[in-house]
């Protein structure tokens, strides 16, 4: 059965395409979560202000068992986000990264990838994006921060400039930073907007360099209205506020 998982945090909503229904999932194997992934035919969920993590039945996102959780405790810090890219799990946290991967474990299926410590985490949960080449967050250590860092062979890469850090850190929130990602002309873009920024900055994935994007309003420069794009059969769908 085809299925949409839709989560606000607090509830979890599946869209079955079978039946063209909606419905509110009520379990107390729910937890809570305010990101949805996908792999392997799991459902996988982060509880809030936690560092635990858990998963649905095969192919069920409705079917959730309390005892079908783990846990990112490899560094003290709770699990911010989430991000699949190439059937591999990450598991983001305030300041460092885990690796998971499907093990085939008869108790849980998924086991961390050892050898593969990230010591910088996402300071939101929109703030971070799967692309062609892996993943890309804004993100802190333990040494500070923020800077936008794009993981090449599980090594945290600094591709953000000075001027794209001073933008960030004079955000008014950065914990509700958006980073979103699409393909177009030859190149892959990365875009970068968090509230109090007065224009969305843009890496280029092809060129490695910065651009500004924004709507000129009222005599002044306002940040791109996009914040989430999504490619279907051949189109580019926008979202945003």
């Amino acid at each position: 059965e085809g299925q949409l998982a839709i989560v606000d945090g607090a509830n979890l909503y599946v869209f079955s395409l079978a039946t063209n229904t909606l419905a509110v999932v009520n379990s107390s194997g729910w937890l809570g979560s305010r990101t949805v992934q996908f792999l392997d035919g799991y459902f996988l969920f982060v509880e809030p202000g936690t560092e635990r993590a858990y998963i649905s039945a095969v192919d069920d996102a409705s079917a959730l068992d309390a005892l079908d959780f783990t846990s990112a405790d490899t560094q003290p810090d709770n699990i911010v986000t989430q991000i699949v890219t190439r059937r591999e799990w990450y598991l983001i946290g305030a300041r460092s990264t885990e690796v998971w991967i499907n093990s085939g474990g008869v108790d849980f299926p998924f086991a961390r990838y050892q050898g593969t410590p990230i010591d910088v985490g996402a300071v939101g949960y929109r703030s971070a994006c799967a692309t062609s080449d892996g993943m890309v967050m804004v993100g802190k250590s333990i040494s500070g921060g923020p800077y936008v860092y794009q993981l090449q062979a599980y090594q945290p890469v600094r591709i953000s400039t000075q001027a794209v850090e001073q933008q960030l850190e004079a955000s008014t929130d950065l914990t509700e930073c958006r980073v979103w990602t699409y393909q177009e002309a030859g190149s892959e873009f990365v875009a970068v907007w968090a509230p109090g920024m007065a224009t969305t900055w843009v890496w280029d994935a092809a060129t490695k360099l910065w651009h500004e994007r924004g709507e000129f309003l009222n005599g002044a420069w306002a940040p791109s209205r996009v914040e989430h794009v999504a490619y279907f059969e051949g189109q580019h769908y926008a979202a945003g506020n």
